[in-house]
């Protein structure tokens, strides 16, 4: 009722974690024989910049960043970087209804298991950027239900050894949230993923000649976030995923991964200490 309220700085808010730490990797370079560690030191921030929705107008500004620094080089490694900043702007409409658009970016310089042209799946230094937006509609349904419907696009840039995608997907989440902000949501999401310059395989890895790889990609995540206090200092975050790909030659990129992954959280007023567990477990049904 008060328009002179929407310039007032209440409506913005930001929170700043620094973290920093060192660690041990007993396997840098994700060998399967002949491991090499080292200690590390890690150094990592956490920006979130928001603006409440008084007006039906919300906004929010993620970057979040974490590097490694080696204490030894291990074959040309000397630390990994993984970044990503996002902004995401959503309006809330009559009806129970929302509309919004994500816009991404994530540089990824770190050992991975990943696709390669000519040994099917292997460790590599994967270092890259992806650009993505996303578009999406939400309902709310009644009693803390709600939907929402997305449609990601994205964009691949990497270095050798691994080759450039475009990725279309659409993405279906069905979610409740309960008492203090805690959340059950189950999404399954489809996407197209076309290479630039890799060829199609048959089933031993022989390319295709004339014809470009491409993937279909299916994801179901069901993941529980619950407070387990009044003043949210306990917190934990359930993850359970499946995904299943295919390519469009011989199937000599198929798998399925299965994942599961448990984090514990206790905050206070100025810090934060978290603990996280996972497993993922790859089953190729011809390599």
């Amino acid at each position: 009722d008060k328009p002179s309220l929407w310039s007032e700085s209440f409506l913005w808010d930001k929170d700043i974690t620094l973290r920093g730490g060192i660690g041990y990797k007993d396997n840098v370079l994700l060998s399967p024989s002949g491991p090499q560690g080292s200690g590390f030191f890690t150094s990592g921030l956490d920006l979130t910049i928001f603006r409440l929705p008084l007006n039906g107008l919300a906004f929010n500004l993620t970057v979040t960043g974490d590097d490694v620094r080696f204490w030894r080089d291990v074959s040309g490694v000397q630390g990994e970087d993984l970044f990503l900043t996002s902004a995401q702007i959503e309006k809330y409409l009559p009806e129970q209804w929302r509309i919004g658009l994500e816009l991404k970016d994530l540089y990824t310089d770190q050992v991975a298991l990943s696709l390669t042209q000519t040994g099917g799946v292997s460790a590599v230094v994967a270092k890259g950027d992806t650009v993505g937006i996303r578009p999406f509609v939400r309902h709310e349904l009644g009693t803390n239900w709600w939907i929402q419907l997305g449609f990601p696009v994205e964009r691949q840039w990497w270095h050798t050894p691994l080759d450039d995608t475009w990725k279309y997907g659409t993405q279906l989440t069905l979610a409740l949230t309960y008492g203090r902000g805690s959340q059950v949501a189950l999404t399954y999401g489809v996407a197209y993923i076309p290479h630039d310059d890799w060829l199609a395989t048959d089933a031993v890895g022989t390319e295709i000649a004339g014809k470009q790889l491409a993937l279909w990609q299916q994801t179901v995540e069901l993941k529980w976030e619950h407070r387990w206090d009044a003043v949210q200092r306990w917190r934990t975050v359930t993850k359970l995923a499946f995904q299943y790909e295919q390519d469009n030659g011989g199937d000599f990129y198929d798998y399925c991964l299965y994942t599961f992954s448990e984090e514990l959280r206790f905050t206070t007023k100025n810090w934060e200490i978290k603990g996280t567990a996972g497993v993922a477990y790859y089953d190729f049904p011809v390599q």
